[in-house]
């Protein structure tokens, strides 16, 4: 009996080739994507965070703003008859140099940042 020739091969060997097949083309593909989308993934997830942060520290900077205006136009008691009936200043004197400092090291960063971002895009 003969061995099994099918009508494919008609006798001869297989060709191998050495190029992908198109399975292995779409496997490339979708690795290449799967990649892509991880790379993304994480790119979105640290501008999330530091979207938060900026929000944070800027809620941060507009309080201590508040803050220090209040102690700048507000007496610091409220009298009757010059008699000192409810004190309007909260923080002690170096509180209010701590955040005078705080403040202005906001507006200067932000300031540096604004012309940094400008000339380095």
């Amino acid at each position: 009996m003969e061995s099994f020739d099918s009508d494919l091969t008609r006798g001869q060997s297989p060709e191998t080739t050495s190029e992908p097949n198109e399975r292995e083309e779409q496997y490339i593909v979708q690795a290449r994507e799967n990649e892509h989308n991880r790379q993304e993934t994480v790119k979105d997830e640290l501008h999330n965070w530091i979207i938060w942060f900026i929000r944070a520290f800027l809620s941060a900077a507009l309080i201590a703003g508040l803050v220090y205006f209040w102690h700048l136009v507000t007496p610091e008691y409220v009298t009757w008859n010059g008699c000192p009936i409810l004190r309007m200043h909260f923080l002690k004197a170096e509180q209010l140099d701590k955040l005078s400092a705080f403040f202005v090291t906001v507006v200067l960063s932000s300031t540096f940042t604004g012309y940094a971002k400008k000339y380095i895009s």
